[in-house]
């Protein structure tokens, strides 16, 4: 006997809004972090042995003693996030280190000091030595002191958590690798600090000592307000400061022979350039200046410098040609300035012809016959005319509209300052901070994965990212071939 047609046409049908639905399930679980707790997360889980995303309530384990180091998104959805940009299209998941510390970070309580754990770590810095990679974060609940993540670069797995002092936002590291010293960007109070700690310390360092990490040295720096990020190049500390609004500066210290900053305070860097706004890091090579920028959930952005081909130890980095975007910028600012120059002197035409009809009015000239010379001393005093108050108006709006087309000139002449030398910029995944170059690599770090940004944003990166340089200056559109 043949099977009802009915019945399996409602049977195809069945299975098939099935598979929507399981697809929808784990769709929507994914764009909605609220809802991380579905049964597709518990099954996955179930099916799986480990979470292939860490949930609301996992991150709040209470029986976590240790800094995790496991997967926080679907690696289909991180994949398909890197496949939006083209310089991160052919890396491997399985071959990038996973961010420590994203699920729990061992640290201690900022208030009475004891050992304690946070879900909370923003990852922020990070330096490249021959045998470690170094990540710094700090606790976006401001619970728990800030924190360094030790990682075996040949493995990718974590070797320990370093605790730092306080709370500070490291936002850079640095590794010397001529003396094997690491460099931290951090604070005392308002003013900006460079505090360094030696690779053999950081190795001596026991997390089972329940003891803060003591810092070699700690200097503050007059330049730039806040050490925003750091990095080591060629003998020099290159110092960064992010501006929300402007432009930033990057403000360059030259090291002694043996690696050290002199003084409690240093006030005169060697050298000071203007870099893109919103600034996250530098990194340098011999040839080429990179700069990442990002600032919300928008794309990042790496800006790719060529340095001068022959130059001095003082030379400045950045070479002075001025790129079409430059062009673009400074050729809008004339125009608008141009604008703002046309109106300024119609309305002072305007004014002046108010003036004169001030003079000639019959009533003006009523007012001088009665007056005479006897009023001579008072003639200041006289009531002034509807016409006077509309040319002194006038006058003070165009003088207004000048100043304003000065301004215009002058952001013009800045914007194509840190907008004219770059010679490429390239998109990257969102929420991109510190990055350093080592072995032909750009390592970069987000801070996407952190519990604050993944359980409101979804999608993000929660890996030590190793751009090759040759992808990245491919797609920047030169030729390495030196």
């Amino acid at each position: 006997m043949f099977a009802n047609p009915d019945r399996i046409l409602a049977l195809v049908l069945g299975v098939f809004f099935a598979v929507v639905a399981v697809l929808m399930v784990f769709h929507w679980h994914w764009r909605f972090p609220d809802w991380q707790d579905l049964p597709s997360a518990r099954l996955n889980l179930f099916l799986n042995g480990g979470p292939v995303r860490v949930s609301l309530e996992a991150g709040t384990d209470a029986d976590a003693k240790e800094t995790t180091q496991i997967p926080i998104f679907q690696e289909l959805y991180e994949r398909e996030l890197l496949n939006k940009f083209a310089p991160s299209r052919k890396l491997v998941l399985d071959e990038l280190s996973l961010m420590p510390g994203l699920a729990h970070t061992r640290s201690f309580d900022a208030w009475d000091g004891s050992p304690a754990m946070s879900r909370h770590m923003v990852p922020q810095g990070v330096a490249v030595s021959d045998k470690w990679i170094f990540v710094s974060a700090y606790d976006g609940a401001y619970q728990t002191n800030s924190v360094l993540y030790m990682i075996d670069k040949a493995t990718g797995k974590l070797a320990k958590t370093i605790v730092l002092e306080g709370q500070p936002h490291v936002g850079g590291l640095a590794y010397d690798n001529t003396v094997d010293r690491l460099w931290i960007a951090t604070h005392k109070g308002k003013a900006a600090q460079l505090a360094s700690v030696s690779l053999k310390q950081l190795e001596a360092y026991k997390a089972e000592d329940n003891k803060l990490l003591e810092y070699d040295t700690q200097i503050s720096i007059a330049s730039p307000k806040r050490a925003s990020f750091v990095e080591y190049f060629e003998g020099s500390l290159y110092v960064g400061y992010f501006d929300v609004a402007g432009p930033g500066i990057l403000c360059r210290y030259r090291l002694t022979w043996g690696g050290e900053l002199l003084g409690e305070v240093a006030s005169s860097p060697t050298e000071t350039w203007e870099i893109p706004t919103r600034a996250q890091g530098v990194a340098l090579t011999k040839d080429y200046v990179f700069v990442s920028q990002s600032y919300g959930v928008e794309s990042s952005r790496l800006y790719v410098y060529e340095r001068q081909k022959t130059r001095t130890p003082h030379a400045d980095p950045f070479v002075s040609e001025v790129q079409a975007e430059a062009k673009d910028v400074t050729e809008l600012a004339r125009l608008r300035a141009k604008a703002a120059d046309k109106s300024a002197d119609i309305l002072l035409s305007f004014a002046k012809r108010q003036q004169d009809r001030v003079g000639t009015t019959p009533a003006a000239k009523a007012s001088s016959a009665r007056t005479g010379s006897a009023a001579e001393g008072s003639a200041g005093a006289t009531k002034p005319s509807a016409h006077s108050l509309n040319a002194k108006f006038v006058n003070s709006a165009a003088e207004s509209i000048k100043s304003t087309a000065r301004q215009v000139r002058k952001a013009s002449n800045k914007a194509a300052q840190y907008h004219s030398n770059y010679i490429a910029c390239l998109r990257l995944p969102p929420m991109m901070e510190d990055i350093s170059v080592k072995d032909g690599l750009l390592y970069a770090v987000y801070e996407s994965g952190a519990a604050i940004y993944r359980e409101k944003y979804g999608v993000g990166v929660d890996r030590v990212v190793a751009y090759p340089l040759e992808v990245i200056l491919e797609q920047a559109g030169v030729t390495d071939d030196e």
